[in-house]
């Protein structure tokens, strides 16, 4: 795309989209993106049952036992990068998610290190139709560590995502997936989800692109 038509196209996205878009210097554009519970689409699908979302202030990544049987839970999310013209840049992309602040079902590294893995999505799905056997699947390249948690209810703010955001732009994009590096009992994080009540605590996409 050539640089006129660009921004043309990025000024076009600041004006009618509902995301937060600026111009930061020459040929330089941030988007932040923090749905909310109408335009948000995360969910967490289960081993053992049906897959929750719509209408919950949280989701999961979690390998426990529920009526003594293990299962296990991954967490799916996706930020609508279609106003993002393909040939874009991606010169940085953080990721915030945050943490559940009273128990239970809180971050447990009980058994061992609840780490996940942060994948780019590579079919795509529907929130309303989505379970554990018809999962999306997934793309290790480039995929992002979340570290062990330390507290119950810490906030993972500004993961780095930059390289996935720009697999996402040019190959296309789906969203993530969020799942124990290790799915054994009793692990698990928990983050809040696009219908929480506090909007300050919904995912939040930061990226910052140029032609």
């Amino acid at each position: 795309m050539k640089k006129p038509l660009f921004k043309l196209v990025v000024a076009a996205i600041c004006l009618l989209t509902a995301y937060s878009c600026s111009k930061e210097n020459a040929g330089q554009f941030k988007m932040t993106i923090q749905p909310d519970a109408s335009t948000g689409k995360d969910v967490s699908i289960y081993s053992l049952g049906t897959s929750i979302s719509g209408s919950t202030d949280y989701m999961w990544a979690a390998a426990w036992t529920w009526n003594a049987r293990e299962g296990y839970v991954r967490m799916l999310i996706d930020f609508d990068l279609s106003y993002i013209p393909s040939s874009a840049k991606i010169e940085d992309a953080k990721l915030s998610l945050y943490g559940k602040a009273e128990a239970p079902n809180q971050h447990s590294p009980l058994s061992g290190s609840n780490a996940c893995w942060i994948e780019r999505i590579t079919q795509s799905w529907d929130e309303s139709t989505i379970n554990w056997s018809n999962q999306p699947a997934t793309a290790e390249e480039n995929r992002v560590e979340i570290e062990e948690s330390v507290t119950a209810d810490e906030n993972y703010t500004d993961i780095d995502v930059t390289a996935l955001v720009q697999d996402m732009v040019t190959k296309g994009s789906y969203g993530f997936m969020i799942k124990l590096e290790t799915e054994e009992a009793y692990r698990m994080m928990c983050f809040a989800t696009s219908e929480n009540a506090d909007e300050s605590l919904r995912p939040k996409l930061v990226i910052y692109f140029s032609e």
